[in-house]
């Protein structure tokens, strides 16, 4: 009798027995984008930072300040060149609002400003610490307003130490006919001339300022002999002293 083939009860293939069955998925994790912060904006600098009292106008009186900042030379960045006139500026600024508006409001200050009118510009300036009123009355010389060209800047500077001396002095070599229309070569050897005699003896430069002879405009002889009573004066004020009082002389 053939044997007869009995099914195993539950049979399960062997590949569905040995295949592992996945865990179920966990729920999605999201994470936030980040926010890109954006740049702070990086201040644009003040001209006037890193001039001494220069924060100290931008802070206490801006619109002396704008008034600097508003020159085209300024406005565009302060050159090396330019430095020291802004910082003159801003002295003035800080002690002298008023004679810092006067000069920044002049052509050749606005326009850009050379060797020869940062001279005037730091000289007026120091003038200023001496007499306001003698800074404003040379800023205000026809000469000074209306450009600077050699030989003017020597004469500023004779000016201021004349001033240093005698303020006095200095106002009345200003109110000479010849020295407020106009400086010339000659004329500015003369102011020279009268500060050295001026250092020697303040007084003696002040007889020489009143002689007829000087006071009506100076020439080339004249000149040379102011130069040779500076020179006596330098070893001996008495000697010149009489030869000045000669009437020769005077």
């Amino acid at each position: 009798m053939p044997a007869t083939l009995t099914p195993s009860p539950s049979a399960t293939p062997a590949s569905a027995s040995s295949a592992s069955v996945p865990p179920p998925l966990a729920a999605p994790t999201f994470t936030a984008r980040a926010t890109a912060t954006p740049p702070a904006p990086t201040a644009t600098p003040s001209p006037l930072a890193g001039l001494s009292s220069g924060e100290w106008v931008a802070h206490n009186d801006p619109d002396t300040a704008a008034a600097i900042h508003s020159l085209p030379w300024v406005a565009d960045g302060v050159s090396p060149p330019e430095r020291a006139a802004a910082q003159e500026l801003v002295y003035l600024a800080a002690d002298h609002p008023d004679l810092l508006r006067e000069l920044a409001a002049r052509p050749w200050v606005a326009d850009g400003i050379d060797q020869p009118e940062s001279a005037v510009i730091e000289r007026i300036a120091d003038i200023a610490d001496h007499d306001a009123a003698l800074a404003h009355r040379i800023a205000n010389l026809p000469w000074i307003e209306d450009g600077v060209a050699q030989p003017e800047p020597g004469a500023v500077e004779s000016l201021y130490s004349i001033a240093y001396h005698d303020v006095a002095l200095a106002y009345r070599v200003i109110e000479l006919p010849w020295a407020k229309d106009g400086i010339e070569q000659v004329e500015e050897n003369v102011i020279q001339t009268l500060y050295y005699i001026a250092d020697d003896d303040a007084e003696l430069a002040g007889v020489v300022v009143d002689l007829a002879w000087v006071a009506d405009g100076v020439t080339q002889v004249e000149k040379n002999a102011l130069s040779t009573l500076f020179y006596i004066a330098d070893d001996a004020v008495a000697l010149a002293r009489q030869i000045i009082g000669l009437p020769w002389v005077a």
